[in-house]
């Protein structure tokens, strides 16, 4: 099982599922009025507001290749608030690309990496994690989410996700990769704007790992991507690409702001 936390938690039950929630002291506080803010390099990028990224509640589905890493990068930019969702197990295999340590073998891996992330908090939050899978953990949510981030490896709950944002108006970044993991996609879905089926019309609920091979490098590259994505539009930034396709040896590199398909059924139900 997990190594425990430093920090205080508190394990309690939501219908069928454990959620796990840790307390995260925070970043130590300057210790002279002549040390920089803790986030000015990145209060110094255009467009970025630091106020409302550290008010944002932001749930993050999916905890491996792609989600821990999004995980972590989001509680290093200041994120006060967040969830984290995933029904699987650590095991062996996971080790080479996601953020586990050998005492996590057999661990949920929510719970596990909420303790994870919450050392990587520099403000004082909380880290929430919840052992269920989608749509069923989205309905344990205290309150309605800032946005969602999306990394996991089956399209059904890619799609279920994507409802769920669509129908509650949030916004929601999608991050994929190739069966051969060496190509990527990230997508922005807004809400009035396209929807991950307005993208991929074609994509396939009952295809349960359309990613067979995975590595840290392309597991990084298009986890920034979709972090930057959800952040920018959480944030109120200049307006970014909502749609990024990219590969590890720089063989595809597209970027764009794909249009509504008029036909798509997310036409009908927008919020």
């Amino acid at each position: 099982m997990s190594i425990g936390s430093p920090f205080p938690e508190s394990l309690r039950r939501g219908q069928d599922h454990a959620i796990l929630d840790v307390s995260a002291p925070g970043f130590p506080p300057a210790t002279h009025p002549a040390e920089p803010d803790l986030f000015s390099r990145q209060q110094a990028m255009p467009g970025h507001d630091q106020t409302r990224l550290e008010a944002a509640h932001i749930v993050v589905v999916g905890c491996g290749g792609l989600g821990s890493w999004m995980a972590v990068a989001l509680a290093r930019m200041g994120v006060r608030r967040l969830t984290l969702i995933n029904p699987d197990v650590f095991d062996r295999s996971n080790a080479p690309r996601q953020y586990m340590l050998p005492n996590d073998l057999g661990a949920p891996k929510a719970h596990a990496l909420a303790r994870h992330v919450a050392g990587h908090m520099l403000n004082a939050g909380t880290v929430t994690g919840i052992a269920g899978g989608v749509p069923d953990a989205l309905d344990l949510l205290r309150e309605r989410p800032s946005g969602l981030l999306v990394g996991v490896d089956n399209n059904q709950a890619r799609l279920a996700v994507a409802q769920y944002a669509r129908d509650r108006g949030v916004p929601v970044a999608v991050a994929m990769l190739s069966a051969d993991g060496r190509r990527a996609q990230a997508l922005l879905q807004q809400r009035g704007g396209p929807c991950l089926s307005c993208l991929l019309p074609n994509l396939d609920p009952d295809q349960a790992a359309p990613c067979a091979a995975a590595s840290m490098p392309s597991c990084l590259l298009i986890g920034a991507h979709a972090v930057s994505m959800l952040t920018a539009c959480i944030m109120g930034g200049p307006n970014t690409p909502t749609w990024r396709e990219t590969s590890l040896d720089g063989s595809t590199e597209r970027v764009g702001a794909p249009a509504v398909r008029p036909d798509c059924p997310c036409q009908g139900d927008q919020p």
